[in-house]
């Protein structure tokens, strides 16, 4: 950390979280995930291995998120289709 720098990051697991509370909140259940890019630069439908394995950590963080507001209004992401794009 270089104190003489200024930044401004983003919280990609609350924001994600967030997005998809709200949408829980209204009573959707029936959800997918377009991501973006996981590492390799291929798109379509990813494995769960390939959701748990995630180098980019802005679409790791940001699954992390959505995944963790999902389960707690009792949605199964493991049935969840996440799309690379």
């Amino acid at each position: 950390d270089d104190d003489t720098v200024s930044a401004i990051g983003v919280d990609n697991v609350a924001g994600a979280r967030l997005a998809a509370q709200h949408l829980a909140e209204l009573g959707h259940r029936r959800f997918a995930v377009l991501a973006l890019p996981f590492a390799d630069g291929s798109t379509g439908l990813v494995s769960p291995e390939k959701v748990r394995t995630a180098l980019y950590t802005g679409t790791r963080d940001r699954l992390v998120g959505y995944f963790e507001a999902f389960s707690r209004y009792g949605v199964d992401t493991g049935g969840i289709p996440v799309y690379e794009t």
